[in-house]
């Protein structure tokens, strides 16, 4: 089932778990030339919040990179600045309990918003409401052209 985040303002960016992912994804969107806005991207995450991508290196072992937010905009500016780059969720699966919340979310990314896809991946997101708002603590994520493969319980997008 495909997500419809289309109804989505930057105004519910922290108050339901769906304009939170929209603007998680919105954010890091967008033509080339244009540099995203990585001060609305800082007010997503939770102090301490954490970006983690994994990459499988040459010899067939999982790399896992913890990054602060920070890390990940200087580290991810110059591609995100440079190349058209469109991420969107295509398929959600949200477990909330009380306070606390994890999302595994499948995801294209391509260069036209909405254009073929390059890669498709997951997003394993942990977030945590506190002080009246979502937040996001953490996101992990693999793409699925490293070896990884989407669960066969997620139907293709």
């Amino acid at each position: 089932m495909p997500v419809d985040a289309g109804h989505v303002t930057k105004t519910d960016d922290f108050t339901t778990i769906d304009g939170l992912l929209f603007a998680m994804y919105d954010t890091i969107s967008g033509p080339a030339g244009v540099e995203p806005d990585w001060n609305r991207e800082r007010s997503l995450f939770a102090p301490g919040g954490r970006l983690i991508p994994t990459r499988v290196g040459p010899d067939g072992q999982l790399r896992v990179q913890p990054l602060t937010v920070d890390e990940y905009i200087e580290t991810r500016s110059p591609y995100l600045r440079e190349n058209a780059f469109y991420e969107r969720e295509v398929l959600r699966r949200v477990e909330q309990f009380g306070h606390v919340a994890h999302v595994f979310s499948i995801y294209e990314s391509a260069e036209t918003a909405d254009g073929p896809a390059f890669v498709r991946g997951a997003n394993l997101i942990q977030l945590i409401f506190t002080s009246g708002r979502w937040w996001i603590q953490s996101i992990l994520w693999e793409n699925d052209i490293e070896g990884a493969r989407l669960p066969e319980s997620f139907p293709a997008a």
